[in-house]
């Protein structure tokens, strides 16, 4: 039962004694208003007045009625006019000048409308257009009136020089320490003799480097370990050799094989970087620099292309190498083989493989290699190189490795199990073969033992460098930003991994990224943001005249992503973030610069080296580590590292003051107490305004909105918080979804009607009642489910209003208190729905049934399904053919009703439509029933979406039966247009073909199934 007053009582306002009064007097003697940029009289007074007034959000049902349109417009009342009801009541009432007692009804409005555009000017609730704010007017407000300069950091420091010419410099020499149990019998196998490689720096590490275990696929799990460094003084000239030696092994590991792209040494770029240099090198058994090695491994690298073919000739055919050897063939440059001797057989010995073309090797060279061998010439045993790695892998990737095998057995057209006559296997996990010595060329690095130290040094480097850029960022910030510096210095102590993951990016493709700290960081910095236009010492009085539509607008303004970027490279953190991910010619090594050949033939520097991260990523990460900072020391400590940076604005805590005299309402401050969680107000007035509707224009508090725009924040909050800590595997995409499925509209209508706040809503809405009955009705027995509402937006509005109310009054530790007190059985009717089972896999496919039907539909069918609302009579009219499930059957819409349709389309083509009270409902039923049909036939979006395709390279005519008098020309553009689009799936289908050997009779049937396709496309 709702006892709703509809006819307000009047209300005794206060004369009006702000700033405007002298601007509004004027306005009366002159009869209009002047800006910089607009006029008004009294003749445009009240339109514009009325435009103002419909920029505040409202309902869609509320802007379709004139009645309830009326309810939130300005009221004229005899000699006064009352604004809006969002405006504090001490300026919500403009009274009529004594000297217009007499005028007509008409012309008391004109000046009463005048007089109030002046105040909304004055109030800066208008710009100088006398036009309702816009983004840009919230951002010029901001930045020419209250934000705070942005912190800048300065330049990086500079690096220590390399010694220079006659000059002898300080050095520390890191050896790197590579064991595993197939690590260490490939290096036995090839007489590494416990050799190792260095990372040589003019400065010490400032955090050792942890150890790290990759998992090979031949190799299986490799532990890479920086072991202490022993200081050590170099010469001009050793460094320089190690230099050299540094770019000649990353060149051959690292730079692209299919392209003209090579590394040079850069001091420059070594010069302005942020990490500090340095280099990798060789030692020798016993810890000191291998000298030798290094210098025979540039003597080997800089021989040509005929020197290293006469190497393979002059080889000895009868005896082993010394030691193994790495040779490249010359029908295929971009394998490696690890070479040991000769075998006991010729070219003339059988060929393993069934094959009808081949039965020798000789004949496998010259009939598949398309290289000519004498029949008597000795074949020599040998293994397939070790993988490449290029991402890291942590642990194995069955799919890639297997794929990968599938590769070495197609190459190589044996088993790799099976050794044949005359193969060897000396280092296991390789694959075994034989070749000839003229079809190879030696490689510009053949020192096999030494090939396998550098195999995972990519990856070594790559996380060093993370590692390093991560503890100068804690280094950067301790000397710069005091406040952020002492929390991420005190993070990185506890868990060094966590400032990592806040600085990488998900460009990174790593298995951390910031991806869920910046999701939960936009929060943080929502509240941060909206506290501080509350707090505001400048602006805090013009941000309570705003109505909901500018505080969003507002808040937006202020964390805009150009802000947010501007303040990241101001405080210097855009040269620490990790944004490239590990791959050639993306990531590139320490003190080298990629260089390419262009079309002209002259050597430039490469394009990748000018990629800086994007201006979203740089945004991102002032989020991410206001969320690493909020998740580990707090929201003040969150709050104070954004006012050091200077994104949000001065503060004064004396921001609210209490309304004199008023009296608080017992029922409500009772019923909030048990509805907050045994929450008390210091200021009661704050629950009446939660309450009050923006209908309610005669009461001494303003509406809810304010207070509703902040509650938004503080739920925003909490539940991002909840939901992150509660389901640590989930990835952002389906965190959204469960915070989407949290705080929608239908779900915080359900808490406010399952609570009964409703009953505490002061409106004047007369169609409210009937709507909230409604909704009741839905939820229960009877009622289809949250999805198949259309709950009033109010309910949700007051849900939301009583949490601000509560951050308002009590801080920001009531505000959460408040919200975890209301939504606890939401959040644990959730939290059990998705664990019930353990499977990680399946706590993602939970989450992502959560869905609401409208994005699951706009998500994976988006393009291929399109589903409108349409009112019953039009929908008669134009979708007359078009079935429509109405309470259980299917009808024909007949168009003699006043309700909405929900249809579902594909192509152009109506599918079916769906019959109910409201457009929302309608839509979103339709949406379910599309989500159910895909659900239940799995492989439907995936042969819609190739149907799209095939209709996206070419228009596709469709002939309309009933439209005559079709020119010969459109007939002969579509025949033109399928035989075009035929003749290309053709080409595609051939060049796939020809692509597939050995495939049989398989093309022919897919061309004649394409065929067929393209047919019944056309028709």
């Amino acid at each position: 039962k709702y006892d709703v007053p509809l006819v307000a009582p009047p209300v005794p306002f206060l004369d009006y004694n702000g700033p405007s009064l002298a601007a509004e007097d004027l306005a009366v003697q002159k009869g209009e208003y002047r800006t910089p940029l607009a006029l008004v009289d009294m003749s445009s007074a009240k339109s514009l007045l009325n435009r103002y007034t419909l920029s505040i959000p409202m309902e869609t049902t509320t802007r379709s009625t004139r009645d309830l349109l009326g309810l939130h417009m300005p009221q004229f009342e005899q000699d006064r006019l009352l604004l809006p009801a969002h405006i504090p009541s001490l300026a919500r009432c403009v009274f009529l000048p004594p000297q217009f007692k007499n005028a007509s009804k008409k012309e008391k409005q004109n000046v009463l409308s005048l007089i109030a555009c002046v105040r909304l000017h004055q109030l800066n609730l208008l710009n100088d257009r006398l036009l309702p704010l816009r983004r840009k007017d919230m951002q010029d407000k901001l930045l020419g009136v209250a934000l705070t300069e942005l912190f800048a950091s300065g330049e990086a420091p500079p690096q220590k020089s390399p010694p220079a010419p006659d000059k002898t410099n300080d050095v520390y020499v890191y050896m790197l320490s590579q064991q595993g149990e197939l690590f260490n019998q490939n290096e036995k196998a090839l007489g590494g003799g416990g050799r190792a490689l260095c990372l040589i720096t003019l400065t010490p590490f400032a955090r050792a480097p942890p150890s790290f275990i990759f998992t090979h696929l031949e190799l299986g799990e490799v532990e890479c370990k920086v072991c202490e460094p022993k200081k050590q003084i170099f010469s001009y000239e050793e460094w320089t050799l190690c230099t050299n030696f540094h770019t000649a092994i990353m060149n051959i590991r690292w730079r692209k094989r299919t392209k003209s792209a090579f590394y040079r040494y850069s001091p420059e770029k070594v010069a302005a970087g942020i990490l500090p240099p340095y280099v990798v090198g060789c030692l020798t058994k016993e810890g000191s620099i291998d000298w030798e090695r290094m210098k025979t491994t540039l003597l080997e690298f800089s021989r040509s292309e005929e020197e290293r073919r006469k190497v393979v000739a002059d080889i000895d055919l009868k005896t082993d190498l010394p030691r193994p050897r790495i040779w490249i063939p010359l029908y295929d440059p971009y394998v490696s083989y690890i070479v040991y001797g000769p075998s006991n057989l010729s070219c003339n010995a059988p060929f393993p493989d069934q094959r009808t073309d081949v039965n020798t090797y000789s004949d496998y060279f010259t009939n598949v290699r398309k290289f000519n061998v004498g029949k008597d010439e000795p074949l020599f045993a040998v293994q397939r190189q070790w993988y490449l790695p290029r991402k890291i892998h942590r642990q194995s990737n069955p799919m890639m490795f297997d794929v990968w095998k599938q590769k070495l057995k197609t190459e190589l057209d044996v088993a790799d199990n099976i050794l044949q006559d005359g193969e060897r296997s000396p280092c296991s996990g390789l694959v075994a073969a034989l070749l000839p010595p003229s079809t190879c060329t030696e490689a510009p690095i053949a020192d096999a033992s030494l090939f396998l130290h550098f195999l995972l040094l990519p990856q070594v480097l790559y996380h060093i460098d993370q590692i390093m850029t991560a503890q100068l960022f804690v280094d950067h910030c301790l000397e710069h930003l005091p406040i952020l510096g002492a929390h991420v210095d005190a993070i990185s102590k506890e868990s060094f991994d966590d400032v990592l993951e806040a600085l990488t990016a998900k460009s990174c493709i790593m298995t951390q990224c910031y991806d869920r700290l910046e999701w939960l960081g936009d929060a943080v910095l929502k509240l941060i943001h909206t506290d501080s236009l509350v707090h505001s010492r400048d602006l805090r009085r013009w941000v309570s005249f705003l109505h909901e539509g500018d505080l969003s607008l507002l808040r937006s303004a202020m964390g805009s992503n150009n802000r947010l970027t501007n303040a990241a490279k101001s405080a210097g953190f855009d040269r620490y973030i990790l944004f490239k991910q590990l791959g050639r010619g993306q990531w590139i090594p320490m003190g080298m610069e990629l260089h390419e050949i262009d079309q002209d033939g002259n050597e430039v520097v490469s394009k990748i080296e000018e990629v800086q991260p994007g201006k979203k990523t740089s945004a991102d990460i002032v989020e991410s580590i206001l969320g690493l900072v909020y998740l580990k020391c707090g929201f003040q400590a969150a709050f104070d590292v954004a006012t050091e940076m200077g994104i949000t604005l001065p503060c004064d805590d004396e921001y609210e003051t209490s309304i004199d005299g008023y009296k608080q309402k017992d029922t409500l401050v009772a019923f909030s107490e048990k509805f907050l969680g045994g929450l008390t107000f210091k200021r009661p007035e704050l629950l009446e305004e939660a309450c009050t509707h923006p209908s309610c224009i005669h009461e001494d508090v303003p509406c809810y909105q304010r207070l509703e725009w902040i509650g938004d924040a503080v739920l925003c909050l909490f539940t991002r918080e909840w939901i992150y800590k509660s389901f640590p595997d989930l990835d952002v995409g389906e965190l959204v979804i469960l915070e989407a499925t949290t705080v929608c509209n239908e779900t915080l209508a359900y808490v406010c009607v399952s609570n009964g706040l409703q009953r505490h809503m002061n409106h004047r809405d007369p169609s409210l009642p009937s709507k909230i009955a409604e909704f009741e009705h839905s939820m229960g027995p009877q009622g289809r489910g949250l999805w198949a509402t259309d709950p009033p937006k109010s309910l949700s509005d007051i849900v939301e209003s009583m949490f601000g109310a509560a951050h308002v009054d009590g801080g920001f530790e009531a505000g959460q208190h408040a919200v975890g007190a209301v939504m606890d059985e939401i959040l644990d009717a959730l939290r059990k729905a998705l664990l019930t089972r353990n499977n990680s896999t399946d706590l993602k496919t939970k989450a992502r049934e959560m869905m609401h039907p409208k994005q699951y539909v706009h998500e994976l069918a988006g393009g291929i399904l399109n589903v409108k609302a349409w009112q019953e009579e039009d929908f008669a009219i134009r979708r007359r053919h078009c079935p429509v499930w109405r309470n259980g059957v299917w009808v024909t819409c007949e168009g003699t009703g006043n309700n909405s349709i929900g249809l579902i389309e594909s192509f152009g083509i109506d599918l079916v439509g769906i019959e109910e009270k409201t457009s929302h409902i309608a839509r979103n039923r339709a949406c379910a029933m599309a989500m159910e049909v895909f659900e239940t036939n799995t492989d439907l979006i995936t042969k819609l979406k190739s149907f799209s395709q095939l209709l996206r390279p070419k228009e596709v005519v469709m002939e309309d039966e009933d439209k005559e008098g079709k020119s010969k020309e459109e007939g002969g553009k579509a025949t033109e247009d399928k035989e075009t689009k035929t003749d290309k799936i053709k080409e595609g289908v051939n060049e796939e073909n020809t692509a597939n050997k050995g495939d049989g009779g398989k093309g022919e049937t897919q061309e004649e199934a394409t065929k067929e396709n393209v047919i019944k496309t056309d028709e």
